[in-house]
């Protein structure tokens, strides 16, 4: 039997862009309302998956009003970010 490809999570691309111009607020705006860091707002953005926690998805949701689903997705471990 295969080793099962290693899976992360990252944000949907775009998502944040998005979030953003629907609430007319600047990212670090968003950043202080979710009460995260700009920093870990923008690592998170880029596609960097070890920046999303627990807390970080659980505060996105809440202040976005949106599902699990339409803001993240499961991609296999070392997937590149398109350009």
């Amino acid at each position: 039997m295969e080793d099962p490809t290693p899976l992360a999570l990252r944000l949907r691309p775009g998502v944040i862009s998005t979030v953003c111009k629907d609430m007319g607020i600047s990212r670090h705006r968003l950043a202080r309302r979710m009460d995260v860091h700009a920093e870990t707002l923008r690592r998170a953005d880029s596609g960097e998956t070890g920046s999303i926690s627990g807390r970080f998805i659980a505060s996105l949701m809440t202040v976005t009003d949106k599902e699990f689903d339409e803001l993240f997705e499961i991609v296999e471990e070392g997937w590149e970010l398109a350009e």
